[in-house]
């Protein structure tokens, strides 16, 4: 990650990827676990302090200066946007919650 600026904040990984909330880089780093290089990188995400991959939706949530973009987890195509007043810096992914919220 030779053009990285600043600090790391949170971590996610899924499907053989590590997800890095490159702060300093305003930015979402994806690497490849088994090639040992970044794969992609979602930059325009302003600070973005959490991460969070969800296999089963494959689904990329990052939480960024008072909203939460959701992009598509293989073309790392934004979705939307939700507002989220008051920042999420700390995401989790809960496979057990996404498995009922798919029977409901």
């Amino acid at each position: 990650m030779e053009n990285a600026k600043g600090r790391f904040d949170h971590f996610a990984s899924g499907k053989g990827r590590l997800f890095v909330s490159a702060l300093g880089s305003n930015a979402v780093e994806i690497i490849n676990i088994g090639g040992r290089i970044l794969e992609h990188m979602i930059s325009g995400v302003p600070y973005p302090q959490g991460v969070a991959f969800s296999p089963e939706a494959n689904k990329l949530f990052a939480p960024a200066a008072g909203e939460s973009y959701i992009y598509d987890g293989t073309t790392y195509d934004l979705i939307t946007t939700v507002d989220f007043e008051g920042g999420a810096d700390n995401l989790r992914h809960d496979a057990a919650i996404a498995c009922l919220r798919r029977l409901w």
